[in-house]
């Protein structure tokens, strides 16, 4: 049987029904019907016959940097692929979307590092020292190069979950930047799941755990570039372990350091969606630690009737995911500490979630695609504007409801 043709995600309620304005002033390289999104990745290359680069689900210690490219559709010009993305999400026929090529532009040097003790402390070899200068100073002229076609100077970090693979993590992060308006930098952080097998989820859930230095590092990069204005991440599932147990570590050494780890790393939104995390490990390991201030918006996506999260909460014998979060199973005392992160919302998707676990509806349903891309594109909280269909699930809560018809029809 033929594997399925990839394809573009359904176009966003935003602005097929509610009308919004999806591209501003394009730069020419960008009003073409490809897509491009840089990556970073610590899975092992693979070379074809040609010597093509390729990654699968192999651990790297050594992080690679470069450029994908997807082409949509087949004959497309850039006013049909307007036209599509504006489209009746009912009504359009889904364009395909083909990954072109990979280029690796640059490698950092393997970690562990190697260190050497002196009178003030540890301090890296200079052989590695020179290595990693050059390789820092090449990934920043490649990021400044893509800041310079768009006028706003921030940078979009997508982190897939369990069961991705480089391809489809690349896509997905190509596709939301295509609906973003093709503002900003996108970078796909591409981690080594996608094992597969029967035992997929615990080789991915340790490749989660190796991953995490090297996501640091490339947050420590971005914070780096006094260009870049702002930093938005956006997680799914156990992604957002990823995306979380790094920034817990170096918000923590960041305020050790005394600085202030809003100012320094410059995290705009931080999306997670459908987290695959245990809610009291979160409620120990990130609400205790006060991390919340450390961020303008922290927005988590959820849905009680996800079944991937059911099969996680089985496997760890867990009672509860944090993306299947409903107010109603919290404790006062939970419900207390959330109400009061005034920075936090929770938005409960109460629609039909489709496919096999329902685990990809951030992408698939027209409805919930808009309120992150509103969230992230707009900086817009809920009530707020584009937002004012969100409604809270009672008076001073920050959990908010979201259905299939939100931004269907014009706020």
């Amino acid at each position: 049987m033929a594997a399925c043709t990839p394809t573009l995600m359904p176009p966003p309620y935003l602005y097929s029904a509610a009308g919004v304005p999806l591209f501003g002033e394009l730069a020419p390289e960008l009003a073409t019907p490809y897509l491009e999104t840089l990556y970073v990745t610590d899975r092992s290359a693979e070379y074809d016959d040609a010597g093509a680069v390729q990654y699968g689900y192999g651990r790297s210690p050594s992080v690679a940097y470069g450029s994908v490219r997807f082409k949509v559709g087949r004959d497309l010009q850039w006013e049909d692929l307007v036209a599509y993305s504006t489209g009746d999400s009912s009504r359009v026929r889904r364009l395909g979307l083909r990954l072109e090529s990979i280029t690796e532009l640059g490698r950092m040097p393997a970690t562990p590092y190697l260190f050497r003790a002196e009178t003030k402390g540890l301090e890296l070899a200079p052989e590695v020292l020179a290595e990693q200068s050059e390789s820092l100073k090449r990934a920043r002229e490649v990021l400044l190069s893509r800041l310079a076609l768009t006028p706003r100077k921030e940078v979009f970090v997508f982190v897939h979950g369990v069961g991705t693979d480089f391809e489809k993590a690349t896509r997905y992060a190509a596709e939301a930047w295509h609906f973003l308006g093709r503002e900003g930098v996108p970078i796909a952080y591409t981690w080594p799941a996608g094992r597969g097998g029967l035992l997929f989820y615990a080789y991915d859930r340790e490749s989660g755990e190796y991953t995490i230095f090297h996501f640091k590092q490339l947050l420590e990069l971005l914070a780096s570039i006094p260009e870049i204005e702002k930093v938005h991440i956006l997680s799914h599932s156990r992604g957002t372990d990823v995306v979380t147990t790094a920034l817990r570590e170096l918000v923590i050494g960041s305020r050790a350091a005394g600085r202030d780890p809003r100012q320094h790393f410059k995290i705009g939104n931080l999306i997670l969606i459908a987290p695959d995390l245990d809610f009291g490990v979160v409620m120990q390991r990130i609400v205790a630690e006060a991390l919340g201030p450390a961020f303008e918006r922290i927005t988590v996506y959820v849905n009680a009737d996800d079944g991937a999260l059911s099969m996680a909460n089985a496997l760890f014998d867990s009672r509860l995911r944090l993306g299947e979060l409903q107010r109603s199973k919290l404790s006062d005392e939970q419900r207390a500490v959330l109400d009061e992160t005034a920075n936090l919302d929770i938005v409960s998707y109460q629609g039909k979630i489709g496919g096999q676990f329902g685990h990809g509806y951030f992408r698939e349903n027209p409805a919930v695609s808009s309120d992150i891309l509103a969230t992230v594109r707009f900086g817009l909280r809920p009530g707020e504007g584009l937002r004012g269909g969100l409604e809270p699930t009672e008076d001073g809560s920050n959990f908010w409801v979201i259905g299939d018809d939100y931004l269907k029809t014009p706020q």
